[in-house]
């Protein structure tokens, strides 16, 4: 991976901390280094996701837009097959029967009135 360009008019900045070893496992977008220019201290993030091989930059050294910052071995993608999971049927239990009630339900109804009240009835 190499410094990327650090904005309008700054070509080099001073590396202030290395926040990465070989060996670190990284993610896209964690920062890896931590650079000072005149106008501002930025994390600079990793482009890609990997385990880092080497690192060629040390602090308190000045580096340019293009420089090598690391080296990224990228993660491949997993090609086995998950592992496969065996699901034993069970045996469906008995169906609960149920018996219709024998009580009568209590039944209302409602009417309006024609002075547009309402009454209920049993």
């Amino acid at each position: 991976m190499t410094l990327p360009h650090l904005g309008e008019g700054v070509e080099s900045a001073e590396v202030s901390e290395v926040l990465v070893s070989p060996g670190d496992k990284i993610n896209k977008d964690d920062p890896i280094v931590v650079l000072e220019s005149e106008k501002a201290s930025m994390e600079i993030p990793s482009d890609i996701s990997g385990t880092i091989k080497e690192v060629f930059i040390k602090e308190e050294t000045v580096i340019s837009t293009g420089d090598k910052i690391v080296s990224i071995q990228e993660r491949e993608t997993i090609t086995e097959q998950p592992p496969k999971v065996e699901i034993e049927a069970k045996t469906p239990k008995e169906p609960v029967k149920i018996k219709p009630s024998t009580e009568k339900q209590a039944t209302a109804s409602i009417q309006q009135t024609p002075d547009h009240t309402f009454r209920t009835s049993p």
